[in-house]
């Protein structure tokens, strides 16, 4: 029997063991196949008893909870997972594991327009994993940074953590890490007026999928379609925003779509196209997602219609 009708029934039977049974796995199954709202509507349900749980096995449930909520553009539930995941770690005094909540903590914060907490937390993580051997967390760490500073457009030092995490990532043949610079560095070389960044990203993009991490593929294809669209490069921006926005949407990344229709809509209203403009902006609107900076991206074009 599926898993997932098991997780169901055992919910609505009120069968509290067997959701904590079923529900778990169900979410990841649906989490493996880029169904990230089914996988959060799981999740949820094995939480809502977590007091059950020992502090190992809720810590776990916690952090992938809070992932696959950042894929579906629910930042507040992210950040709220993720903090509580963060108070589990710390007291079970795991310095490894507490610098990687961390460093998602920091992400999370930014998807929620926290960047005051992202800036502390990336700092948090990069101390606390600092004092152990160097390892894959701590690349990914310096590489969290890096992108902190390209969201800021703080090129340089952008670069800098970029590179720290690539020759850390060689070492250790780290891929994730490795796609993840990549792409940070390749976005600071575009708003450098750089063309040879595209060549960056599209390996970042292509590290990724071989390796099979959809959120750093999306990531590089958005990067890819937002720097062009801000350097106002129309040769490529609307052909690059297209093809990301088919990847995050066939993905269910809900987040991502909100922010690319939101950035379609500016580069249609730059172009004339004020009917497209005003239906990506409307599309990016409605997108099912909470909170979040992917807001701003629609509300821009559709105020500047308006006006």
């Amino acid at each position: 029997v599926d898993v997932a009708r098991l997780a169901h029934h055992a919910r609505e039977a009120g069968e509290v063991e067997a959701v904590l049974r079923w529900a778990p796995e169900a979410a990841r199954q649906a989490a493996a196949v880029a169904a990230h709202r089914e996988a959060v509507g799981h999740y949820r349900a094995a939480l809502a008893h977590a007091g059950r749980l020992p502090p190992a096995v809720r810590v776990e449930l916690l952090e992938a909870y809070s992932v696959e909520a950042y894929l579906s553009g629910l930042a507040p539930e992210a950040v709220s997972a993720r903090r509580a995941a963060m108070e589990l770690r710390e007291a079970a005094g795991d310095p490894e594991k507490l610098g990687e909540t961390l460093r998602w903590l920091s992400r999370l914060h930014w998807a929620d327009g926290n960047r005051q907490a992202a800036e502390a937390a990336a700092a948090q993580a990069i101390a606390v994993l600092e004092t152990l051997p160097p390892g894959h967390q701590l690349a990914m760490a310096y590489s969290n940074q890096g992108q902190l500073d390209i969201l800021a457009y703080r090129a340089e030092a952008a670069i800098g953590w970029a590179r720290r995490a690539i020759e850390l990532a060689q070492r250790l043949d780290d891929r994730e890490t490795l796609t993840h610079a990549l792409t940070s560095i390749g976005s600071a070389r575009l708003y450098r007026g750089d063309p040879g960044g595209r060549a960056e990203l599209e390996q970042g993009f292509e590290v990724a999928v071989a390796a099979g991490l959809e959120d750093h593929a999306a990531r590089a294809l958005i990067n890819l379609a937002t720097t062009t669209a801000e350097v106002l490069d129309y040769r490529h921006a609307r052909q690059d925003l297209d093809r990301a926005l088919a990847f995050v949407q066939a993905h269910e990344l809900a987040g991502y779509a909100q922010h690319l229709l939101g950035y379609r809509a500016r580069v249609r209203l730059d172009q004339g196209d004020w009917a497209g403009a005003e239906q990506d902006a409307r599309a990016a609107l409605a997108e099912p997602v909470e909170g979040g900076v992917g807001v701003v991206d629609a509300l821009v074009p559709r105020g500047l219609l308006q006006a």
